[in-house]
């Protein structure tokens, strides 16, 4: 599964995540917290052979008390020790990109578990753009690899709501590449060749726009083009090294 068709199925798990954590903090003054909720959804093209392009549609939730945040980014604590800037420790799930079970291409090959990962981002606003600079690790020794990286975005108010073009440029270790896009020795056949994956350089372009369409309700368009990088793009298993998405949300700001 691709990057954005994991964030949006983070999307339903993160909705019962926060409110149970929610529940446990116990109760709280409206002050206290920020809560936005809605159904979202999207289209990916596919990029693995023997996958489908995916269309999904599942809930939105972005929530945060205090310190203690989850949102489709993850679950973690978000501080602002400056006006400018903000820290985020957070839990993240990465996927797989395939399911050898319902994939009759790889059928064959063993299969990528997902995996938690700690991630590390701190934002930065400037009078120019807005920087994000991340790294994340792997939690639980599933593929033993790390991946950073930096977000350039810009907002602008245009047609009667914020227009956010961004730039993600992320690096992605041998290790983490291998595992999901490697195909080992044993795991070869005549179509799909054998391929220690390397590190690679990914890269994201995006635009959304985000519309008020009341006092409470709010709309997201989203579309963006990826390129995997060569460490993925070579690997016997890719069909397509750089691939479409495009996405679409309606929440409720509380």
């Amino acid at each position: 599964m691709n990057p954005l068709a994991a964030q949006l199925t983070i999307r339903l798990r993160l909705t019962f995540t926060a409110f149970v954590l929610f529940i446990l903090a116990g109760p709280v003054s409206a002050s206290d917290w920020e809560a936005s909720l809605g159904l979202s959804g999207a289209s990916i093209q596919r990029h693995v052979k023997g996958e489908s392009d995916q269309h999904v549609v599942v809930p939105y939730a972005d929530l945060r008390w205090r310190m203690l945040m989850a949102n489709p980014e993850g679950v973690g604590l978000v501080t602002s020790p400056s006006s400018t800037g903000t820290l985020k420790l957070m839990v993240q799930l990465r996927q797989s990109a395939f399911d050898p079970a319902e994939n009759r291409i790889l059928k064959a090959l063993e299969d990528r578990d997902d995996t938690g990962e700690f991630l590390i981002k701190w934002e930065q606003v400037t009078p120019w753009v807005d920087l994000a600079t991340f790294a994340s690790v792997d939690m639980l020794d599933r593929h033993g690899g790390h991946e950073w990286g930096i977000v350039v975005s810009r907002e602008l108010v245009m047609w009667g709501g914020a227009l956010v073009p961004s730039i993600d440029v992320r690096q992605q270790s041998r290790k983490l590449v291998d595992y999901y896009y490697g195909v080992s020795q044993q795991e070869a056949s005549a179509n799909i060749a054998a391929y220690d994956g390397e590190k690679s350089v990914v890269m994201r372009a995006s635009v959304s726009h985000v519309q008020k369409l009341g006092n409470h309700w709010h709309s997201v368009f989203a579309f963006g083009y990826e390129n995997l990088g060569d460490g993925v793009g070579d690997s016997s298993i890719v069909e397509r090294k750089g691939y479409w998405s495009g996405g679409i949300a309606v929440f409720y700001r509380f």
